[in-house]
Order: structure tokens, then C-alpha cells, then sequence
């Protein structure tokens, strides 16, 4: 556990009033157990603590304290303060099962955002946490949140670096702080907490994020400074623009209105960007709005894509400030390749960009290779497979527009159908094609009937239909899903 930013008169006045508080250690376990040897071939280990016993989850959280010298307020956090925590967590990484880091509230996002790429392949929790008012005062927050981060850290299995505040664990760059005079000093704006810590425990296992990857863990710290953060406002003018964007400035965040506007009426703006673009200069299109994404469906947003800027989606200022930092210092990459990594949802800071998305269907080469990864041989549980994941591939094709996957998934299923047993749904399933198409397509329409019939197949795809496109509306209409009986 890494101690940061709670300003002591003396080396490790902390610990020893964490060893006074009966809800962060218990005293009489470390000495009938001889705890304060844990982890030590040399002698005491003094900064070692125990957490009473939870009864919940029936086993002893153990954690050890390192409190850096000098410790600093956490407005004056650079990126030399960043590297150095990613070093001291990839040097003890194989020891600790997870890694809490107490920070100042002030630029803990940043902090969050900046450790969340600088952290490569990472597989164990790293939980920021801290408080509003200090730790040694009354009616202070710090013990909850301390208490709090412990308990996650050291039970769950959750492969982010995260923000707890408030009895809320955050995915760490999606954080901004919100409040200055409140408990509740954090929001996700765009993206619901992990965990909510109140009776109970409860994790939100779906919507966290795990890298598909089994790399050794490692921590870049190469962090390209020459970013900056540029807020557009009314009469904002030219030369106040060219003038940011001059050398030695590599990459911007440009906080923008609403979905990502900027003034299309202002030719002097938009070729200050376009200039800065040639010159290999690299922009992120963010929006001040505290919840929403960019998008490009206004002309006034579509002005700033044409003049080279990267949509930022929904991403915070603080991650994409610091992505762009992470990217840009990859020296082994071209400008065009730093764009597209940009664009991509990296440690899950942004939506995924279904646009771009495509899926690749040849036959039923994907859906055997799953059988495969799932040691499944029989010709009868292949074909369950394949079952199942039909409705959830053509949702997915049907939601990003991808008709030639749709196509694709239409043949697997026909195939599968004919080279079983002739059924009398085929037509049917055609039909429901045919409407899904016109889903994909639709510009406009008052209603549309989507119709499934058939096997489990189609009624499993109704169901995944719904649950899809439920929320979905054209011009202010809906969608109607419906049945029709197999013999119809």
C-alpha cells in the first residue's frame, strides 16, 4: 500500500496512528501471530498491519505501508511523481495481491487516468483513495475510504486501476472530481461504479474491464509532456489559438460545446487547426458537457473532424489529456498509427467505437474455433454453440450496420439448418433478415415490425432484438417486436 499526500511532521507518524484505530488494525492478532515479522528475513516489519477479521468473507487482509519522503500536496503531482508509484507497483507486483495508493483529491484523476495507461497488462486491482477531510481530524472520511479500498483490494480480482470515494469504486480514468466541499467529491459521469460498498458489497462484474491478454505485467513511464489542455469559449480568438498550438506543443485536448461543436463561421479557427494538423501536431475533440460523447451528426462538430481532430467520445478531459501523453511518447509509431490508437478504447476510458467495428464472419470458421477453445467435439453440442451465439452475432453485426456479417450469419445458420434436416422456417428466417436490414438502414420511419418465428434460435434472437434495440428510437418512433407461429 503506497501512502501519499497526508503531510506528517515526522517518518511514519502515520502508520502508528493507524496501529491506535481498531478498524484498520488489529493489534492483538499481529502479536499472537507474530505479525509484525510478516514478510521480513531481516527483522520487524513495523509497517505492517492487519485488518480485523470481516466476517463476511472470513479471511485477513494483510498490508504493508510505504510512505514516500519527501510526501507531497497533491497539486504539485507531475509526472515524474506518476512514474515513480508505476515503478514501485511493478516492483512489488508478484508480492501483493492488489495495491492501494492514498492521494490528494485535487488532481486524483489525473493520477488515476495517467497509472491506468501507464500500467500495461495489468491484472490486479490498483485503487486510488483519499479524503476530504484529513485522516486525523473528526468527522473525517479518510477511514471509511481507506477501509473501503483495503477490503475490495484485497478480496476481488479486478484488473483496473480504480478511484474509491464515497463508498463507490470508480474505473479510475473515467473519474472527475465533481464537488470540493462534499463526501461525495467524484463522479463517473459516463459510466456506472464497479462496486457499491454499503451493507453489502456488491461488484458490477459486467461492466469491468479485462484485458484479453496473458503479457508479463509492466509499467511505461514515458510520458510525452508537450500536451496541453485548450477550453473554447465565445470569442475565443485566432492568435490566442495559433499561439497555443505553436512549437514545442505536440498534442492538444480541445474542450468543445456540447457534442463536440465548435464555431463553423470561423475560418481563422478552423485553419489554425488545420495548420496545427499538417504539422503533425495531434488533437482530441472532448466536450465540456459533464455527460455525453462527441459526435460528428452537427456541421459545427463536423468542421473540427474535417480539420484533423480525433473524436474523444466520452472520455473525461483528465483521460484523454493523459492518453494523449501515453501515445504520444510511443516513438515506435507513425502519426497516423498515434491517431488511430487514439481513437481506440484502450483501458476502457471510452465507449467502443461501433462505428469502426467490424465483425468477421467466414462461415462457420469462427464459431468452430470457439468450440474448439471450449474442448467441445460432439457434432449435437457444436451445434448448441452455434445456437446460442447466432442471435448475440447477428445483434452485434445489425447494430454496427454490417450487412455483410449479417449475410454471413444468415449462411451459417442455413447451412446449419440444411445439412441437419430440411426446416420449414428457413423463409421465416429470411424474413426476419429482410426487417433487420431495414433496422440497420432506416433513415426514417414511423414503425417498424420486426417478425421471428421458428426454433430457439429465432426466439433467443427476439429476445437479444429487444433488449437491443428497446431504447433505440427513429424520429421520435419505435421499433414493435413480435412472434408469428412457426406454422404461419
Amino acid at each position: 500500500m503506497y501512502h501519499n499526500n497526508v503531510l506528517s511532521p515526522e517518518p511514519n507518524v502515520f502508520v502508528k496512528a493507524l496501529r491506535k484505530l481498531p478498524d484498520l488494525h488489529d493489534e492483538q492478532y499481529a502479536l499472537q501471530t507474530c505479525m509484525s515479522y510478516y514478510d521480513s528475513t531481516s527483522g520487524p516489519q513495523e509497517n505492517t498491519l492487519v485488518l480485523p477479521l470481516c466476517k463476511k468473507i472470513k479471511k485477513r487482509i494483510v498490508y504493508t505501508v510505504l510512505e514516500y519522503s519527501p510526501l507531497l500536496d497533491s497539486c504539485n503531482m507531475a509526472t515524474d511523481d506518476w512514474a515513480r508509484i508505476g515503478k514501485d507497483i511493478e516492483k512489488h507486483y508478484e508480492k501483493y495481491d492488489g495495491f492501494v495508493i492514498l492521494h490528494g483529491t485535487d488532481t486524483m484523476a489525473y493520477t488515476a487516468s495517467a497509472l491506468s495507461f501507464m500500467c500495461e497488462h495489468l491484472g490486479k486491482p490498483v485503487i486510488l483513495t483519499g479524503s476530504q477531510v484529513p485522516i486525523y481530524e473528526m468527522g473525517n472520511d479518510g477511514r471509511d475510504n481507506l477501509l473501503g479500498a483495503l477490503l475490495i483490494a484485497g478480496q476481488f480480482v479486478i484488473p483496473e486501476v480504480c478511484l474509491y470515494f464515497h463508498h463507490k469504486l470508480y474505473r479510475g480514468n473515467r473519474v472527475t472530481k465533481v464537488d470540493s466541499g462534499s463526501f461525495n467529491a467524484f463522479n463517473s459521469p459516463n459510466l456506472a461504479p464497479l462496486t457499491n460498498a454499503d451493507v453489502d458489497i456488491k461488484n458490477n462484474w459486467d461492466t469491468e474491464w479485462r484485458a484479453n491478454t496473458t503479457s508479463r505485467f509492466r509499467v511505461s513511464t514515458q510520458m510525452n509532456r508537450n500536451v496541453g489542455l485548450l477550453k473554447l469559449f465565445p470569442g475565443i480568438t485566432a492568435v490566442t489559438v495559433k499561439f497555443f498550438l505553436q512549437a514545442p506543443m505536440e498534442g492538444i485536448v480541445l474542450e468543445t460545446y456540447g457534442s463536440g461543436n465548435a464555431p463553423d463561421n470561423r475560418a481563422d479557427l478552423l485553419e489554425e487547426f488545420r495548420n496545427a494538423t499538417e504539422r503533425g501536431v495531434i488533437m482530441v475533440n472532448c466536450t465540456q458537457c459533464l455527460r455525453g460523447t462527441v459526435t460528428t451528426s452537427y456541421a459545427t462538430g463536423k468542421a473540427l473532424s474535417d480539420a484533423g481532430l480525433v473524436a474523444g467520445c466520452d472520455m473525461t478531459s483528465e483521460a484523454a489529456l493523459c492518453k494523449l501523453s501515453y501515445v504520444l511518447a510511443r516513438t515506435d509509431l507513425s502519426i497516423e498509427a498515434k491517431r488511430m490508437m487514439l481513437s481506440q478504447n484502450l483501458r476502457g476510458e471510452m465507449i467502443a467505437d461501433l462505428q469502426g467495428a467490424k465483425l468477421t464472419l467466414s462461415d462457420s470458421d469462427d464459431l468452430d474455433e470457439v468450440t474448439k477453445s471450449l474442448s467441445i467435439s460432439c457434432k449435437e453440442e457444436q451445434e448448441a454453440v452455434r445456437d446460442g451465439l447466432t442471435p448475440t452475432l447477428a445483434c452485434a453485426a445489425s447494430k454496427i450496420g454490417d450487412l455483410e456479417a449479417l449475410d454471413a450469419v444468415k449462411e451459417l445458420v442455413r447451412n446449419s439448418y440444411i445439412n441437419t434436416s430440411s426446416h420449414p422456417c428457413i423463409n421465416r428466417f429470411d424474413r426476419v433478415f429482410i426487417d433487420v436490414y431495414q433496422i440497420s438502414n432506416i433513415n426514417s420511419a414511423k414503425k417498424i415490425n420486426v417478425l421471428f418465428s421458428g426454433p430457439s434460435v429465432l426466439s433467443g434472437m427476439m429476445t437479444a432484438w429487444r433488449e437491443v434495440y428497446s431504447e433505440m428510437h427513429y424520429n421520435g418512433e419505435y421499433i414493435e417486436f413480435s412472434a408469428c407461429p412457426k406454422e404461419s
